[in-house]
C-alpha cells in the first residue's frame, strides 16, 4: 500500500529540525560550499567571472525549489480545488 503524504517520515538535520519544525531555513551557506567543491572536482575555477556567483545562484535555486518541503500540501489543494458543480 502507497504511503499517504501524511504518513512520510521526515528525516532530521544534523540540528535536529525538519524542513516541517517552525524557523528551518536552507543551509545556504553549507550548500555554497558544496558547489564550490564541485567545481573544483570538475577541474573548474570557482573564482573566474563566469562562475563567481554560481555558488550563490544554486544555493538561492535550492531555496527556492525546496520551499514546499515546509508546506502542507493539503494547504493548496484545498484553495484550487473545488468540488464539481451541475
Amino acid at each position: 500500500m502507497a504511503k499517504k503524504v501524511t504518513d512520510v517520515e521526515m528525516r532530521p538535520s544534523r540540528n535536529g529540525e525538519t524542513a516541517e519544525s517552525p524557523g528551518f531555513e536552507v543551509d545556504k551557506p553549507r550548500i555554497e560550499r558544496a558547489i564550490r567543491d564541485i567545481l573544483e572536482a570538475i577541474g573548474e575555477d570557482p573564482t573566474r567571472d563566469g562562475l563567481i556567483e554560481t555558488p550563490a545562484r544554486v544555493a538561492r535555486m535550492y531555496e527556492e525549489v525546496c520551499s514546499g518541503l515546509r508546506e502542507d500540501p493539503s494547504r493548496p489543494l484545498r484553495t484550487s480545488v473545488r468540488p464539481a458543480t451541475a
